[in-house]
């Protein structure tokens, strides 16, 4: 995400300071000009890091919505399936998540997640991974972040 970013910064840099192909001679800016055109500049960056700070925001709650959801998910297998307990949970977990993807894509909410589920008759846990940590909630009642990727059933 943030190549695509840079990459289109990069692109408004350069439309708005390259001479077009059918000019003769380059324009010369006095220091006025360049002041100005280094504001404007200034201002269109701007602008591109608030929406990509505001896409990266409702991202992450979109992913802290996922998780918190798992858990009801979770709770709904468990209950259906006594004598399996939470074993195959994650699978049920991962193509909710992924069916709800599908249509968020639609919309270019979300990119593909970094998700981390493990299992057991007894106990579950589901990891996504935010911009800034990782979403968790497991069987024990945990919900919220971590600094790792599940590597158990039990976000710690």
């Amino acid at each position: 995400m943030k190549k695509y970013i840079i990459f289109g910064l990069m692109m408004v840099v350069m439309v708005t300071t390259t001479t077009p192909v059918i000019a003769a001679q380059p324009v010369q800016l006095n220091a006025e000009a360049r002041v100005a055109l280094i504001k404007e500049l200034t201002l269109k960056l701007n602008e591109l890091i608030i929406s990509l700070n505001a896409l990266l925001a409702g991202q992450d709650m979109r992913i802290k919505i996922e998780v918190s959801n798992s858990r009801v998910n979770a709770e709904l297998y468990y209950t259906m399936n006594p004598a399996q307990g939470y074993k195959g949970s994650c699978i049920d977990i991962k193509n909710r998540i992924n069916k709800s993807l599908i249509a968020s894509n639609a919309t270019g909410i979300l990119k593909t997640l970094d998700m981390s589920c493990f299992d057991s008759k007894g106990s579950y846990a589901l990891s996504i991974k935010s911009s800034k940590s990782y979403s968790c909630a497991d069987s024990t009642g945990f919900s919220g972040t971590t600094t790792k990727a599940v590597t158990g059933t039990a976000c710690r």
